[in-house]
């Protein structure tokens, strides 16, 4: 399930912001299509609104793999509220495959 994302992205002086689309969530991360060069061990921040929730997401996240603009992000930082709902959601997209 393809999910809109803003992703921001800053360094020692610029903030950056894009808009990409989630491919795959699990517990630890997601995938995520972000047509622009990223490199990895980057951090990143973004904000997404998850199916069957009814509020965004701002999460953490560590990229950790890319194929060509397609980049495997790892979270940190989640909280426990995040970690409930992202295994709400988890379990009930499994269900309905």
């Amino acid at each position: 399930m393809q999910i809109r994302a803003e992703i921001t992205l800053t360094n020692d002086t610029t903030t950056f912001r894009y808009y990409g689309q989630t491919l795959d969530i699990s517990e630890g991360g997601l995938r995520v299509f972000i047509p622009q060069e990223l490199e990895m061990g980057m951090f990143i921040t973004m904000e997404f609104t998850l199916p069957y929730t009814s509020r965004s997401l701002t999460m953490g996240g560590v990229i950790r793999n890319r194929d060509s603009f397609t980049y495997g992000v790892e979270f940190v930082a989640v909280t426990i509220d995040q970690q409930q709902t992202i295994v709400r959601v988890c379990k009930t997209l499994e269900l309905l495959q």
